[in-house]
């Protein structure tokens, strides 16, 4: 009785036996983006990526951009702007290192690669606290203004990478790595009493309200693998919140074509964009998800984009197009937004990501060739169109137009109607 009910387990859920997962539902061996896109002739690559995790009310991000540059965040949740905070502690190291393991898994990089990870150095007062004191007590701010200008600058970037190296050894030991350096630039002299902790903390420490603080606007510390084996340990306890994909931007070339796919999580969209590099030295637009030599290649980015964002789970989505490379439908839009009341008092629907647009639900004529054209690409991934939603800008006159001739006049619409241009423009899709 006992091997038939494995028996049926083992039919029904292979998953189940020998398939491990961790809290954010994908195996314990994480799928790469690139293996969720598979085999294909055309090189692709991850250019910027994002995820994040929330623990206990506080949001953690970390973006990836071009392979080794790391940029944390954090924010409780809720409002982001006015609830940031400097993520970059010992305490969070479990989050850190949780995010950094994903992103790793993710883009198919390992941990004996080299990183620059950005610091926003005035969210972390007690750094800025600590750094304060060596500089107000340093030979070299005393000897400053006596100084050639190249020569103080520059041993000043020595000084705060040394200050940093020591600063976020800690923290870049618990991530597995050893900080090596720091890269700046625009440095920026701000007087003490203009940081609004100053009261709170640097006063205490006996900073004088006039002490003008050395602090570049962009900052990153260097890091190398770790070679010591203690101190690459993974910090304890070790997080198991559950990561998500917030952005993604991935390319995929072939001789002179590029198709671009990319996911926003903040805007609930997924775009395939494209285009072809001429022998000129220009690039013209191509259409990925309806010319047909892009289409297989559309279809594997857009799933694996859906699967790493569970949007396959979701019984329908967007996708973001620029309408004006189909020139039939941005005809017909303009031209019945623009003369027909039927169409232009349509009630907005909203769209809670982008509360201060209105948008439209528009179905496209069969004539435009529009559905014709997208439908197989549609098809292909197991969804069906339902309908364009459109944001319009109806701001000028037709006049105003460079293209009024040649386009609009054509259309009936004459030089002083206010022209109703498509803006934003999403194909929203339902699971047959």
């Amino acid at each position: 009785m006992i091997c038939r009910i494995l028996l049926i387990i083992i039919i029904f859920f292979p998953g189940f036996i020998g398939c491990a997962q961790d809290a954010t539902g994908f195996p314990e061996s994480k799928p790469s983006f690139f293996k969720l896109v598979g085999k294909t002739n055309w090189k692709l690559s991850l250019k910027d990526f994002a995820v994040s995790l929330e623990k206990e009310g506080k949001v953690f991000e970390l973006r990836v951009q071009g392979r080794h540059y790391l940029r944390y965040s954090a924010h409780l949740k809720g409002v982001a702007d006015s609830n940031q905070f400097g993520p970059l502690q010992h305490r969070h190291a479990a989050e850190l290192s949780r995010l950094l393991e994903y992103a790793l898994f993710f883009a198919e990089q390992e941990k004996n690669d080299e990183f620059a990870i950005d610091v926003n150095w005035q969210m972390y007062p007690q750094s800025i606290q600590k750094w304060a004191t060596v500089w107000q007590d340093s030979d070299l701010r005393k000897k400053w203004d006596g100084m050639n200008q190249h020569a103080r600058y520059q041993k000043l970037m020595n000084m705060i990478a040394d200050f940093m190296k020591e600063d976020m050894q800690t923290l870049a030991q618990g991530l597995g790595f050893e900080a090596t350096g720091a890269s700046m630039e625009k440095m920026n002299f701000q007087k003490a009493k203009q940081l609004k902790y100053y009261d709170e903390v640097l006063e205490p420490a006996g900073i004088p309200r006039d002490l003008k603080i050395p602090i570049p606007l962009m900052l990153s510390v260097l890091l190398k693998p770790s070679r010591d084996a203690s101190a690459a340990q993974d910090p304890k306890p070790k997080s198991t919140c559950p990561v998500i994909v917030d952005y993604i931007f991935a390319t995929a070339k072939s001789n002179a074509a590029s198709v671009y796919c990319s996911f926003r999580r903040s805007l609930d969209e997924y775009e395939i964009t494209g285009d072809l590099n001429k022998p000129d030295g220009t690039y013209a637009g191509i259409l990925p998800i309806s010319q047909k030599e892009y289409r297989s290649i559309a279809t594997q980015l857009l799933r694996a984009s859906l699967r790493v964002t569970r949007g396959d789970e979701r019984k329908t989505f967007s996708l973001r197009i620029n309408l004006k490379l189909y020139p039939e439908v941005y005809q017909e839009v303009v031209e019945r937004f623009t003369l027909s009341r039927q169409v232009t008092q349509k009630t907005g629907m909203p769209r809670p990501e982008l509360q201060h647009l209105q948008f439209y639900e528009y179905e496209p004529l069969s004539a435009s060739g529009f559905q014709a054209a997208i439908n197989p690409f549609l098809e292909q991934n197991g969804y069906r169109f339902r309908y364009l939603q459109i944001s319009v800008d109806s701001k000028r006159k037709a006049a105003s137009y460079p293209e009024y001739e040649k386009e609009f006049k054509p259309l009936g619409i004459k030089p002083e109607d206010k022209l109703v241009i498509p803006d934003i423009v999403y194909i929203v899709v339902e699971k047959k």
